[in-house]
């Protein structure tokens, strides 16, 4: 029996979609409404059984193929060849194994800005932080319109450790990320800290 259906199939599996921040939430879900279209487009062209298991067996490695490629996550000693890649001057703050974490500095607003950059210790986000020195000992004006730059700066924010330290930060998702991504937020991360200076430097 002669197959004359690969456009077909090329068209179902490769739907055109916008890469938006939440399209790996619903790809599973996407490409298995995928293989299900195949499956019945093809019973009811009456194929037979070993054609429709050699595609269901094709899609499925596509499928897991998609997969694959989109959980790609950076390891820590990638993490730091990145920042050397884009030609960044990098610190080590932290050398132990499977702690590891950088510092590259900034520049923005006439400050210089140490931004470190650490994964999580469940692999799931690369955190980017700024020390932003002593945080308030209580509530004050300075903690109220910090809260307010939150909404303005988001998704980078500022917090307060256990330790008493002031912190702005910026997660990204450890999926996929390439050169161009990661300079995106370091340049994020840093001019965000450097226009709010008035803020976190405040008394």
């Amino acid at each position: 029996m002669k197959l004359r259906l690969v456009p077909n199939y090329v068209a179902l599996l490769s739907p055109q979609r916008n890469h938006t921040d939440n399209e790996h939430a619903t790809q599973s879900s996407f490409d298995q409404v995928a293989l299900n279209r195949i499956i019945i487009w093809l019973a009811m062209r009456k194929l037979s059984f070993t054609g429709l298991l050699l595609v269901v067996v094709v899609c499925a490695a596509v499928i897991m193929g998609f997969a694959s490629s989109q959980d790609a996550q950076l390891t820590r000693p990638r993490l730091r060849e990145m920042l050397v890649e884009l030609g960044y001057e990098v610190t080590d703050i932290v050398k132990e194994e499977g702690k590891e974490k950088f510092s590259v500095k900034f520049t923005k607003n006439d400050l210089n800005i140490p931004v470190g950059f650490e994964i999580s210790p469940s692999n799931t986000y690369i955190w980017l932080t700024v020390n932003l020195g002593d945080a308030p000992k209580e509530a004050t004006t300075k903690c109220l319109n910090l809260l307010k730059q939150n909404g303005k700066i988001q998704p980078t924010f500022f917090y307060f450790t256990d330790s008493g330290r002031l912190m702005a930060a910026l997660p990204v998702e450890n999926r996929n990320v390439s050169n161009a991504i990661l300079r995106l937020r370091a340049e994020s991360v840093s001019d965000n800290v450097g226009k709010t200076k008035e803020f976190w430097q405040a008394q």
